[in-house]
């Protein structure tokens, strides 16, 4: 099986179907595939052979569909309250009671049937049952005991990734050239997103319109690769971004970008990127919060990037991001 920083056993997610979609198209293998996205390659085999659809072809969105659906239905036959029609009816007539807002508690109930706890009720009303919420204490919604944590949350792609404390001395004093800080800005959530790069010494940004037809991450994975393979290997040593899902795909972005290396800043600090920070505010006054984006496009942002470029700064002696960085800068 191959290594993998991935979670074992994990489910193929929306993006990893994207992969299979693209590299399949592309006439790659499955054990080619298997690689890229760290899974084995009878994973693969198995997903095409049951979410292909009825002619041969496989997309991921047809893919992810009938995934969904199958897992829905998959353990219906094995749910004690579904199966169980006397069983629903005593439970809803004591979640009910005789007053509008509801009587019994799922923790009482389940302790006056015996035969299923308290989470199962909670679960079966948010699957089946979620007109039933609303007469629920507080509304169903839970509420963590005081002086206890948020449970946290792991993600496998964080396994091996670099921390920003193991970043080279030269990149934290901005004394050299192509490092840079990355991150997204939503147009549309799930939908369209504007993936940035800052360099950190010349303030030089690039920026791309990414959607997510083919998946939000492995869309972030192929700009990335496709702008930075464009500058020389000294202008493109090392991208800073924050830990966001979108950039999940990082090491596939090193093996496709010789000499480039991924160091995650810290959960919750957006202080350990602030060139990136402030970069996306000047470029949010252009694609304002709230508004409708539906219709933007790469020759806008471009423009919008060449304005930005241009721009002499205070913090460069005056001089614009595009002669510091030393670089043609055209369009965005």
């Amino acid at each position: 099986m191959c290594t993998t920083q991935h979670t074992e056993r994990s489910h193929l997610s929306q993006d990893d179907r994207a992969v299979i979609e693209t590299l399949r198209r592309e006439g790659a293998t499955l054990r080619d595939i298997a690689e890229y996205i760290h899974k084995h390659y009878s994973t693969v085999s198995r997903e095409l052979t049951r979410n292909s659809d009825a002619l041969g072809i496989y997309t991921a969105r047809h893919a992810q569909k009938k995934s969904v659906t199958r897992r829905l239905v998959g353990k219906h036959g094995t749910r004690k309250i579904e199966c169980d029609p006397e069983l629903e009816r005593t439970i809803e007539k004591k979640l009910r009671g005789t007053h509008p807002c509801g009587d019994w508690s799922p923790a009482t109930i389940a302790h006056t049937v015996g035969c299923v706890c308290h989470q199962t009720i909670y679960s079966w009303i948010k699957r089946s049952r979620p007109d039933l919420r609303r007469i629920l204490p507080r509304r169903g919604k839970y509420r963590r005991q005081y002086g206890t944590r948020k449970t946290p949350q792991h993600k496998g792609w964080m396994t091996n990734i670099r921390s920003i404390d193991a970043r080279p001395p030269e990149i934290q004093q901005r004394t050299t050239l192509g490092h840079f800080e990355g991150d997204t800005i939503v147009l549309e959530r799930g939908v369209r997103s504007i993936v940035t790069l800052v360099d950190r010494k010349s303030r030089f940004l690039i920026a791309d319109v990414i959607g997510a037809a083919t998946g939000m991450s492995y869309a972030l994975h192929e700009s990335l690769v496709t702008r930075l393979l464009c500058l020389p290997k000294h202008l493109r040593c090392t991208i800073t971004p924050d830990r966001g899902s979108e950039f999940s795909y990082w090491d596939m972005t090193e093996q496709e970008v010789p000499g480039l290396k991924f160091y995650f800043a810290h959960a919750r600090a957006p202080w350990e990127r602030g060139t990136n920070e402030h970069t996306n505010g000047l470029l949010r006054r252009y694609f304002p919060k709230g508004d409708k984006h539906a219709t933007i496009t790469q020759a806008q942002v471009a423009e919008v990037v060449w304005m930005i470029n241009h721009r002499p700064r205070k913090s460069l002696n005056w001089e614009t991001p595009c002669q510091v960085f030393g670089v043609c800068c055209s369009s965005g």
